[in-house]
């Protein structure tokens, strides 16, 4: 199971998730592709790649292991909650 990505969940770069427009999952919103993350090297970049199937609001739901456009790689902070 790939977990969810919500607001301040980490990624591989030191950063973590900047901003958030889905809904509220276990009191934080859900990242949704478009929505950005601060890289300590690349600073406010999109992440627009997201679960192929999964949508909310019509985008992409980021999970776990989705990449941002300057390469990091997003971790879940909630893994057993998500998608196939």
């Amino acid at each position: 199971m790939r977990g969810v990505i919500r607001l301040d969940d980490p990624h591989t770069h030191g950063g973590k998730v900047s901003s958030a427009s889905g809904a509220i999952f276990e009191g934080k919103p859900v990242m949704l592709a478009g929505d950005t993350v601060s890289c300590s090297q690349h600073g406010t970049v999109p992440v627009n790649q997201g679960h192929p199937t999964w949508k909310m609001n019509g985008k992409a739901v980021i999970v776990d292991g989705c990449v941002a456009q300057c390469g990091c790689t997003l971790k879940t902070t909630l893994p057993n909650a998500g998608a196939q």
